[in-house]
């Protein structure tokens, strides 16, 4: 199974984002049955959290959001962080070690 991770923030561009994720997950595939379909629900979980995100943040607030998405062949996880300011170094040594 082949693991992918997608950051969003106020920065990302998003286009650029699928492209990359379609790419790779095209490259590391022998078949491509249901994976147009599994790379639409990414790409609609990605456009929501996006649309949301910039809401929040937009009204001075805070948006955190994670989702994994898996299917036989592909594990997406689509982290999406808006409106907050960088992570203290606690938090990246919190994330490194709590990643799965």
């Amino acid at each position: 199974m082949r693991k992918f991770t997608v950051e969003i923030t106020e920065s990302t561009d998003i286009v650029a984002t699928l492209g990359r994720l379609k790419g790779d997950c095209l490259s590391h595939t022998t078949s491509q049955d249901g994976l147009e379909g599994f790379l639409h629900q990414a790409e609609t979980v990605i456009h929501n959290f996006t649309d949301r995100g910039k809401e929040v943040a937009a009204i001075g607030g805070q948006f955190r959001a994670s989702r994994t998405l898996k299917n036989p062949d592909y594990k997406i996880v689509i982290n999406a962080v808006f409106g907050c300011g960088p992570p203290s170094l606690l938090g990246k040594l919190r994330s490194l070690f709590t990643r799965r």
